[in-house]
């Protein structure tokens, strides 16, 4: 199961790295980019890329980059400190993520036994407990077991 998690962490990773480049170049907005795609033009692919390669769009890069690697490191501690059920620890690595969820003594506890249960591979008590948070089930911005 620990594997999973990290093989899952790290595609998502590589995919926010992806979709940073992406924005980054401004590949959606180039004209020449899309005419050489469509036209499978290598050589002018890489002459409208090499364009772009800007002081200014690696610094902005870098700085999403750093952001990443924050925000990374903070669902890291997050993680840990649920794990040990550490609730000052909890509130501090929030600190440190763009939005701030203020989280509750009481329901910070049943977080933890939330996140026990699922590592027990207790799906319907987690489920249970989730429910009972009032957190909405899935993924996404508005989603997930962080979200109320």
């Amino acid at each position: 199961m620990k594997n999973k998690t990290i093989f899952g962490l790290f595609a998502l990773a590589m995919l926010v790295v992806s979709i940073g480049a992406v924005s980054a170049f401004r590949w959606g907005n180039s004209e020449q980019v899309k005419q050489a795609l469509d036209s499978k033009d290598f050589g002018s692919w890489k002459q409208a890329m090499s364009e772009q390669l800007t002081e200014e769009n690696f610094n902005q890069m870098a700085e999403r980059h750093g952001k990443m690697v924050e925000r990374h490191a903070a669902k890291q501690e997050m993680r840990e400190a649920l794990e040990a059920g550490d609730f000052e620890a909890w509130k501090a690595a929030v600190e440190n993520m763009p939005r701030k969820q203020e989280v509750s003594e009481e329901d910070f506890n049943v977080m933890v036994q939330m996140h026990q249960a699922r590592q027990d591979g207790d799906f319907d008590k987690a489920m249970e407990l989730r429910e009972e948070l009032g957190f909405k089930p899935g993924f996404g911005r508005d989603r997930g077991c962080m979200m109320k």
